[in-house]
This record gives C-alpha cells, sequence and structure tokens, in this order.
C-alpha cells in the first residue's frame, strides 16, 4: 500500500461497526464489482443448468461460453448515465496523473464525465479504478479546484480500501441521500474518512482551493439539482425531457446567479459531513463563523479560506475544463439519463427549455399558491385563507412556522418569508397580464408599460412592508 495511506490508516472499530453494517445492511459488505460478477456468473450457470438437462451433450460448451460471456459483461458494463471523456483532453488526463502520482495513489484506468452534480472514485475490479467527473464540475470549477476534488476522491478511495469502510461509506451515501441517519459510532468513522480526504486535498491543491472547492462543488449540486427539478421537470410534464438541461443551467448559473442563490442553503446546512462543518475542519474555524461568512457573500474572516473568491460569479470560467460543455448530442444524451434517473420516469420525447409552453408553467404557480394558502390557513385554524393571510402571516414574522418548501426542499429564495409570497403574488402578477421575460428566468415578469417585475425582490419588499 502507499506511503500515504500507512500515514492516514483510519482507527475503526472494527467489530463494533462491522456488527453494526451486519445488522443493518449486510449486502453492502460485497463490493459492487463482486455484485455485478455474481449476477453474471449465477445468471451464466443457471441457464448452463438448465440446458444440460435438456441436453447435456452440450453442457461444457455452452457453461464455458455463457459464464465467459457474463464475466466479459460485467468487466465491460458502463451506467448508462455516463460518458466516456475523450482522449484527446491530454491536459485534463496529466492533472488527474501528477495528483495521483503525488498522493502515491493507483492511476484510475478510465475517466468518465458524469451525468451528475458530483464526482466519484470507485474500484470496478481489484485491478482497475474509474473517476467520474461530473459535467457540471467540469464546466463550472476552476482547474485548481478539480485538481483538490479529483485529490479528494483518490484519497477517499484509499481509505476505502477495506471491505468494512466502503460499506460504510455506501452506506452512508445511501442513508444521508434518503435523509435517515446512521448509528453515530459509525457516523464518527465517516466523517474522519472525510476530513482525512479533505486534508490530502489540501496538501495537493493547498487549503485555500480545496475549501473552495468544497464550497463551489455544494452550490453547483444545490443549484443544479434544483434547476433539474423545476426547469427540467416542466418538460417531463408532458413525458419529455430537456436536451438542453447542461446548457440551460450553464445560463443561469452564470447570467441569473443562481449558483450563489444557494449560499444560504450550504450555511444553513448544520448536518455532520457537511460542507460547510468541512470547511470549518479545514480551515480551523468555528462552523458558525464559516457559515457567516458564506450567507453574508463578505467571505469574513474565511476569506484566506477561497470563500470570498467562490461567491464572486463566474469567478471559475477563465480555467474551467469544459467552459463550454459537451457537444449537443452528447449532453442530450447525459440530460436523457440524468432525468431519467430523477424522476423515474422513461422520457419518450425531447422538449427544450425555451419551448415549454407558459400555461405549464402557470400551472406549477397555480399549484403552489393553493399549497401556500393551505398552509397559511392551517397555521391559522381556518378552512380557507386568502392572499392577504399570507401578507399578513409574513409580516408578523410567522412564515417560519409555515410548512413549505423552504423548510422541506433546497429553495433559492432568501428567507422563509419570500418562499411563501412568491408562488402567492406570482399568479395574481400574471392573472393581471403580466407576461414572462426570459424563458430561463421565470421569475421576472414584465407589465404591460414594459416594466420589469422580479417577483423575487418584489415578495421581499411585501415583506419589509415597503
Amino acid at each position: 500500500m502507499s506511503s500515504w495511506s500507512e500515514e492516514e490508516r483510519l482507527s475503526v472499530p472494527r467489530l463494533r461497526v462491522l456488527w453494526m453494517v451486519m445488522k443493518a445492511r449486510p449486502q453492502l459488505l460485497v463490493p459492487a464489482w463482486a455484485r455485478r460478477w455474481l449476477v453474471s456468473l449465477a445468471a451464466g450457470i443457471a441457464v448452463a443448468v438448465v440446458v444440460a438437462v435438456l441436453v447435456p451433450a452440450v453442457l461444457p460448451a455452452v457453461a464455458a461460453g455463457l459464464v465467459a460471456g457474463g464475466v466479459a459483461t460485467a468487466l465491460q458494463m458502463a451506467d448508462p448515465d455516463e460518458s466516456r471523456l475523450p482522449h484527446a483532453d491530454e491536459e485534463l488526463h496529466r492533472l488527474i496523473a501528477e495528483v495521483a502520482a503525488e498522493l502515491g495513489v493507483r492511476r484510475p484506468r478510465r475517466v468518465y464525465v458524469w451525468a451528475r452534480p458530483d464526482a466519484l472514485a470507485l474500484r470496478v475490479a481489484p485491478w482497475r479504478d474509474e473517476l467520474r467527473l461530473g459535467l457540471p464540475y467540469l464546466s463550472e470549477m476552476a482547474r485548481d479546484e478539480l485538481r483538490a476534488v479529483v485529490a479528494y476522491e483518490l484519497a477517499l478511495l484509499a481509505l476505502r480500501r477495506s471491505l468494512l469502510t466502503d460499506a460504510l461509506h455506501r452506506w452512508w451515501m445511501t442513508d444521508m441521500s434518503r435523509g435517515r441517519p446512521i448509528p453515530a459510532e459509525a457516523q464518527d468513522v465517516l466523517i474522519d474518512m472525510l476530513r482525512r480526504a479533505d486534508a490530502a486535498a489540501a496538501r495537493v491543491a493547498g487549503t485555500p482551493v480545496t475549501a473552495s472547492a468544497l464550497l463551489r462543488g455544494g452550490l453547483i449540486t444545490y443549484s443544479f439539482t434544483w434547476f433539474a427539478v423545476r426547469y427540467g421537470g416542466t418538460a417531463a410534464e408532458p413525458r419529455g425531457f430537456p436536451p438542453d438541461l447542461y446548457a440551460g443551467w450553464r445560463w443561469k448559473a452564470r447570467h441569473d446567479g443562481l449558483l450563489t442563490a444557494f449560499a444560504r442553503t450550504v450555511a444553513e446546512d448544520d448536518r455532520p459531513g457537511s460542507m460547510c462543518h468541512r470547511v470549518a475542519a479545514l480551515v480551523g474555524e468555528a462552523p458558525t463563523a464559516v457559515a457567516a461568512a458564506i450567507t453574508d457573500h463578505t467571505g469574513g474572516d474565511a476569506t484566506a479560506a477561497g470563500i470570498g473568491a467562490v461567491l464572486r460569479e463566474n469567478s471559475a470560467l477563465a480555467s474551467a475544463v469544459l467552459p463550454e460543455g459537451l457537444p449537443h448530442k452528447a449532453e442530450e444524451r447525459l440530460a436523457r439519463a440524468y432525468m431519467r434517473d430523477l424522476l423515474a420516469l422513461p422520457p419518450v420525447r425531447a422538449v427544450p427549455l425555451r419551448e415549454v409552453p407558459d400555461r405549464v408553467w402557470d400551472g406549477i404557480w397555480e399549484r403552489e399558491r393553493a399549497e401556500v394558502l393551505a398552509v397559511v390557513a392551517a397555521l391559522l385554524g381556518r378552512s380557507e385563507a386568502t392572499s392577504q393571510d399570507v401578507v399578513d402571516v409574513v409580516r408578523a414574522g410567522r412564515a417560519g412556522e409555515l410548512d413549505w418548501d423552504h423548510r422541506t426542499w433546497y429553495c433559492p429564495h432568501s428567507g422563509p418569508a419570500v418562499c411563501a409570497l412568491f408562488p402567492v403574488l406570482h399568479r395574481e402578477l400574471r392573472e393581471g397580464g403580466h407576461t414572462y421575460a426570459h424563458p430561463l428566468a421565470r421569475r421576472v415578469l414584465i407589465a404591460l408599460d414594459g416594466t420589469r417585475v422580479d417577483v423575487a425582490a418584489f415578495a421581499a419588499e411585501v415583506a419589509a412592508g415597503t
């Protein structure tokens, strides 16, 4: 094993953690690559047995062929939501090779552009590692930040070299995405793994760059997921998918402030192992100080950690690996796969975001207005509520009591008051004759006299009584 991994050896309460995994997720102790092989081998053997019963003389040839075919299928199998990065991008491959050499770990045999707003290094066979880099990362992260991401993923893969630590990591990733906590003792081991991988990335790329990569990665993940659901979901309503999903998100991130809109979401994520907590551990500051630096957009005392630079829009574009993304057909393929996984619906046709009818968006705002009125009525103990009731509740400082999107899901709004008022005001303006200003900025409307109205800003003014 490499000198780096020896130095970073984890102290794991093995028997205790093994018992927890065995009780909760015993299947995770079988590596993913082994499960692929076992399924293929089992299928091959089962078919061979059936054939042998019917035609005994052909058993050896059939069994050998099926088993070999199953193994070959397992080795070559690729997820449908990933696209192989062209080898022509020698600079990126050289960056990955340099990071692996500096860490003293095995270089990934294959590198993929990934549909998801994330990055992942994984062992697909005992002798082969792969690295998946999300297209949103490649288009919006600075090259030095991407270096930190690569270092983190390769270091984390090295820390997951044992079946137990790999099972723990997969357990945490699966249950965290579903909002289910894992036992505190197992969680402590996992957070230690994340922080050790962060520290390894900081040794390769520097602490400020690693901190900025963590923060930008969080902003990218939150904003892309929100955009895919909010904007991509409108194209999915008629069983479609947006072929321009990535191009649309890039436009909104670069020209409509979508990345920084989620700074508050990152700062308020107080879960163990969150981006805010990891940045705080990396730079030696309290999580509250880092959260304050993120939410006030100044960088505060954490400017040296790279926070201030991330919050300046488009600060990474000059050195991004794929600032213009991939060719249209490649992005369309990734968008189809991502939306299929996100919505659990197989899309049947491409619907560009700019071609989604206004009536579809109006229907969304109408449903959300009805939901806000319902939760306000419940808060007031009434059977029904009016738009004025929503305004009164907000101005009374009770918006935070509403069981609404701002509390239950990713929200780009500045606070619960704006979140509650937005659909109510938006529908009233639309019913009054306002039109949409831009197909990718649906919060902005144009009045009959040509005045542009940012409904989110208008909601903030209404909440403040101005």
